[in-house]
This record gives C-alpha cells, structure tokens and sequence, in this order.
C-alpha cells in the first residue's frame, strides 16, 4: 500500500493546477488506493475527450460508477428516472479511474498527468 500512497501523491502533486481534480480524500481515514479518480465540472463530452486522450497514448482509463439504473437489467424496467438522481448523474458525467497499481512507475505517472494537461 506504501507504492500507492506513492503513487496517488505523485498524482496529487503533477494535477495540483489540471482542471481535472482528484476526489479528495480525508486525512482522517486510511485509503487503499486501489483506485484513483479525476474529477470536473465538464460534464460527459470532456470526460469522453480526455478517455479518448488517454487511448491514444496507450494509457488505460475507466469510468466508474455507473449508476445501477443505467445498467441493462435496471434500464429495461423504465422505473428510474436519471433526472431523479442528480448526483449520481453528475458523478457518472465526470469521473474517470486513471492507472493505479503497485509497479506504476514514475514517469507513467509524469506521461498520463502530461496527457490530463493537454
């Protein structure tokens, strides 16, 4: 967990100035780091413009979360409003996972916080 702490404050260090912001995390409490999520208030479009961003320099992303009502199961039932979950709504248009494991090293971190600041 200590490479990660490692990574995730690299991270935090390199997009100190990015429109793209880390969730913040409270000092009070001990975190994994099994994921690193960036946020704004972009919206969808932007998010989908910085994934592509990333793709195109071979760094992987993910979108996480999806709202369980946008999933296929739930979507079908036509009993969930997305306008009656603003939040999650405003979450799911924003947030993007970017790389996070044990032997990330250094300099892929410096190229994907590179690509953020394109």
């Amino acid at each position: 967990m200590s490479r990660r702490n490692e990574i995730a404050d690299l991270y935090q260090e390199l997009l100190d100035s990015s429109e793209w912001k880390p969730l913040e995390q409270k000092p009070s409490r001990t975190n994994s780091r099994h994921l690193f999520v960036v946020t704004n208030d972009l919206g969808y479009d932007a998010r989908a413009e910085l994934y592509g961003k990333l793709l195109r320099n071979d760094i992987q992303a993910n979108v996480h979360y999806r709202p369980i009502y946008r999933n296929t199961y739930y979507a079908r039932m036509n009993k969930y409003n997305p306008a009656d979950y603003p939040g999650a709504e405003r979450y799911y248009a924003s947030a993007l996972s970017l790389p996070m494991y044990f032997d990330l090293e250094d300099s892929q971190v410096h190229l994907v916080a590179a690509v953020l600041g394109r």
